[in-house]
């Protein structure tokens, strides 16, 4: 049998102290992103795309900045592409409950637009705390039919990722229902893998969806 090595409880409570530091310095850089009334301000990124018949600018907006028509576009669209997916897994859809996350002090928006103004999709996202990990969470990316397998929506993610280099987020999250097969096809072809904290099928339990992230290779660890 191998020695074991014992751990006195200096070197547990010193640990612990240690722990407790890189939290507070995990959850200050999270504050500071949701500090920034538009995180793109900053942000060295292109946000327009242009294409032969297409092009779109992308702006950022907290909800409760966002103009009404926006809003009310922004929850239609939401219910118009995702309410089937939801209904077709034991989490059903329920509107007022989706609202109320869509409408949260918390949630930002990048709104994307052609050049004369018409909206072309959206994703909502928050800056957060994932256990002890900082990410950026993108709990939403979502294109009108017309403007669909056009790039858009790698753009769009282009963006999301950019902003989770410049906050030093460790990595961009997401949820995807696992019977959205293109949703799937499209984020693991951007490198988005099933991420450590994804629930495991049991024989007790069937998940009806997964949770993907991917990596910012340029994070750095904040100092303690």
């Amino acid at each position: 049998m191998g020695n074991k090595q014992k751990i006195s409880g200096k070197d547990r409570r010193a640990a612990l102290r240690e722990e407790k530091k890189k939290a507070l310095a995990s959850r200050a850089l999270v504050t500071r992103a949701k500090e920034k009334l538009d995180p793109l301000d900053e942000v060295s990124v292109c946000l327009k795309m242009s294409l032969a018949n297409f092009d779109a600018i992308v702006s950022c907006s907290h909800w409760n900045n966002l103009d009404p028509e926006t809003a009310e576009w922004v929850l239609k669209l939401e219910e118009t592409n995702v309410r089937e997916m939801y209904e077709k897994c034991d989490w059903g859809w329920n509107g007022k409950m989706k609202k109320e996350e869509m409408t949260d002090d918390d949630a930002r928006y990048l709104i994307a637009r052609s050049s004369d103004g018409k909206r072309l999709g959206f994703s909502h996202f928050r800056f957060d705390m994932d256990f002890d990990d900082e990410v950026l969470y993108c709990y939403e990316l979502q294109i009108e039919e017309h403007a669909r397998r056009k790039g858009l929506g790698c753009f769009m993610l282009g963006v999301l990722e950019a902003l989770t280099v410049h906050y030093n987020m460790k990595k961009t999250m997401l949820t995807v229902f696992k019977h959205n097969h293109p949703g799937k096809t499209f984020f693991k072809k951007n490198g988005y893998k099933p991420d450590e904290t994804s629930p495991e099928d049991t024989e007790d339990e069937i998940f009806c969806y997964e949770i993907l992230s991917k990596y910012n290779l340029h994070f750095i660890a904040p100092a303690v």
